[in-house]
């Protein structure tokens, strides 16, 4: 559920996931590493034969009951597809080289994926210093708001692009139509009962 907001903390087991917003609990995880050996080991990387080897996952268990198993393999294949982060289970740990200090990882149990903290910084995704998304925000919205919270940082411009963006989006849903000028939406939305010192606010 979006709602309550809880900021993401290396001190605590239940925020709001930098992910999807929700507040619920995460998992925390330790890093190990193991050492590659042999030089012509490939550096496995997703490609476009990764969409290959989901069809033919898909065909070989077709006919067989979906598993957590078969679950967890497709839904491994499609993050490294998009190049996410995912955490692929070894039980066998004496293959476990070293671990890897000041890192860890925040695994959210509703959406699961892992956040990478570095000591107490959050490192990815990106840390957002705007406030979150209001919780009647429309997920379509929600998508595009997130990203100019990430960048403005680095890019102002860019950020403000992204916002205008939102709000565009945002009159189009409140109006139920596509609109042709921010201002003219928003003195429509203000003869329908939207706070007139929100259009003085947009000039």
């Amino acid at each position: 559920m979006r709602g309550k907001h809880i900021e993401p903390s290396v001190t605590e087991t239940r925020f709001s996931c930098p992910y999807c917003g929700t507040l619920t609990v995460q998992h925390w995880y330790y890093l190990y590493v193991n050492k590659i050996t042999d030089k012509d080991e490939k550096r496995i990387t997703p490609n476009i034969n990764t969409k290959k080897d989901i069809e033919e996952y898909k065909s070989i268990f077709n006919d067989l009951p979906k598993t957590p198993l078969y679950i967890k393999e497709i839904n491994k294949l499609k993050k490294n597809l998009t190049g996410k982060f995912c955490l692929d289970f070894n039980d066998n740990k004496q293959y476990m080289n070293a671990a890897l200090t000041n890192l860890t990882i925040s695994v959210c149990d509703e959406c699961n994926e892992a956040a990478i903290w570095h000591r107490d910084r959050l490192m990815h995704p990106a840390t957002y210093t705007c406030h979150p998304a209001h919780e009647d925000m429309p997920d379509h919205i929600v998508t595009d708001y997130n990203e100019a919270r990430a960048i403005i940082d680095f890019s102002a411009r860019g950020a403000a692009a992204l916002a205008r963006l939102c709000i565009e989006k945002l009159c189009s849903h409140l109006l139920k139509k596509d609109v042709g000028s921010i201002d003219k939406a928003i003195g429509q939305l203000v003869k329908d009962g939207l706070d007139e010192r929100i259009q003085k606010n947009s000039i």
